[in-house]
């Protein structure tokens, strides 16, 4: 890393370098290791840090259990206290689940221990914690995997649990670094004042980014719950399918499509490359279950070249991951890797990938995307009638129309509410695109402030207030210092101020 402070031309060629480092150096600590069994480890790292994740989210009915194991102290869990671990997690579910959650645990315990050695502890003192830090970087750990069998050449096969340690360092030192690179080199971008300070380990910089939304989740147009909470009228598929005692099962993949069809029935998925993709990914969720899904690869692909010779939109691609590239990794949502003759992946991989599939058909529609703006609208009412504010029945004033019209005290808030997709998976591969269109989406966004503030005597004349404040609500975050033009995943905590 540079020493000093950068910022420009200079600081954007210095990260395209760093960047470039830290690349190669995932890439060389892969070299070492072989491409089959290596990949596989992995897998069942990211298979049980997936069940520790959902395990601790599922709600339980009894509280004071689920507290007595999130609150457990890790070397408890997997020592004095992992006989009571263990049944606990099998009174509530089936298929040995607490296998893969202990196997994490003893990992996690094992890292922690070896940074805490060095100086470095993580502070993974709980089952809590652990879990928590496996939620951060499991963005992380499915792109490593991502590119584990293109980049593991090697004849060292990692096997065990503390063979997957160094992974874990890898995680730390190299991937998380590789985020904020390729992040800062997009602010850099973005904002002429953007600037790195380094002393050649660490860096800090003047600004940063909030990109997703509430549970590191990418945003979305419109989601299947704000479908359902906002005016879907539809007949929903019946769960009774879904063991309650299995953990990520495979039946709850198959109610997800179904789900999905169901929701966003309307804009008829049955009849796009959706429902060839579920009827490709269907067949695979039968037999016995597991949260592995291994499929010999030859047949599958030729199933796949079969549906794309009718849809243009589905190729390999689609289904498997291919690359090298750990930044391009980051934004993959292929359900696939190939290792040896097997395509390899998991059930929350395969729902990952039918969820972003489905925002992908969806975004080619212009009814849609119109749909999802009313919707947004109305979540938007929501929030600000939550919040206080009187929602006013205002949506046209001598025929120019308003989106949200509402008063707080003695004051008009008038907002308007902004559904443009801005695709975040530039980030890494196409910076200086992203940043081209985020400050177009922005530059839009002010004429349309600049629009309101022209028309606002419409709204003191109807209302009868003098004082007038406009706003728009953006659901796709735009990197901006407007005050006036709010992120929706910061709306809650702006109402709280206001």
């Amino acid at each position: 890393m540079f020493k000093g402070a950068l910022a420009g031309p200079a600081l954007t060629a210095a990260l395209d370098v760093e960047i470039a480092r830290t690349a190669d150096a995932i890439a060389a600590q892969l070299a070492a290791y072989d491409p089959v069994v290596t990949p596989h480890s992995w897998h069942r790292i990211l298979q049980g840090a997936e069940l520790l994740i959902n395990f601790l989210t599922e709600p339980l009915d009894d509280e004071a259990l689920h507290e007595a194991i999130a609150g457990m102290p890790l070397a408890m869990a997997i020592g004095a206290k992992q006989a009571f671990f263990v049944q606990s997690v099998r009174r509530l579910y089936d298929g040995e689940i607490e296998t893969g959650m202990l196997e994490v645990l003893r990992l996690l315990w094992a890292f922690d221990t070896a940074c805490a050695a060095h100086g470095m502890p993580l502070g993974l003192t709980t089952i809590a914690h652990a879990a928590g830090y496996l939620h951060t970087r499991r963005r992380r750990m499915v792109s490593l995997f991502y590119v584990m069998p293109q980049l593991c050449r090697g004849l060292t096969k990692a096997r065990t649990t503390f063979d997957m340690v160094p992974f874990l360092t890898l995680l730390e030192l190299a991937t998380g670094p590789i985020i904020d690179l390729t992040q800062m080199r997009m602010l850099s971008y973005v904002f002429p004042d953007f600037a790195v300070e380094s002393d050649g380990i660490g860096y800090r910089a003047n600004r940063s980014a909030e990109l997703l939304d509430e549970g590191a989740l990418d945003p979305e147009r419109i989601s299947m719950l704000d479908m359902a909470h906002y005016g879907v009228k539809s007949t929903f598929p019946d769960s009774s399918d879904s063991n309650p005692r299995r953990l990520l099962s495979k039946a709850e993949v198959a109610h997800q499509i179904a789900l999905i069809e169901a929701t966003y029935a309307e804009f008829n998925l049955a009849s796009t490359s959706f429902r060839a993709v579920s009827e490709l990914i269907l067949p695979l969720l039968r037999g016995p279950e597991s949260h592995v899904v291994t499929v010999p690869a030859l047949p599958f692909l030729a199933a796949v070249e079969s549906v794309a010779s009718h849809w243009a939109d589905v190729d390999r691609h689609v289904f498997v991951h291919d690359g090298i590239d750990f930044g391009a990794a980051l934004n993959a949502h292929q359900p696939f890797v190939h290792i040896d003759d097997q395509l390899v992946t998991n059930v929350t991989l395969l729902t990952r990938f039918i969820n972003d599939w489905k925002n992908v058909v969806l975004a080619r529609q212009k009814r849609f995307q119109i749909r999802s703006g009313f919707l947004f609208e109305k979540k938007v009412r929501e929030i600000l009638e939550e919040a206080g504010f009187v929602i006013l029945q205002v949506r046209r004033i001598q025929r120019r129309e308003f989106d949200v019209v509402t008063t707080k005290g003695d004051a008009i808030y008038n907002f308007q509410c902004k559904n443009t997709f801005i695709d975040s998976r530039l980030i890494e591969g196409q910076p200086a695109r992203y940043a081209r269109y985020n400050n177009a989406v922005v530059r839009s966004h002010r004429r349309a402030l600049a629009k309101e503030r022209g028309r606002e005597q419409l709204l003191k004349d109807e209302l009868g207030l003098s004082a007038v404040h406009h706003y728009v609500v953006t659901r796709f975050p735009v990197l901006c210092d407007d005050r006036d033009i709010i992120p929706f995943t910061k709306l809650s905590l702006w109402v709280k101020r206001h």
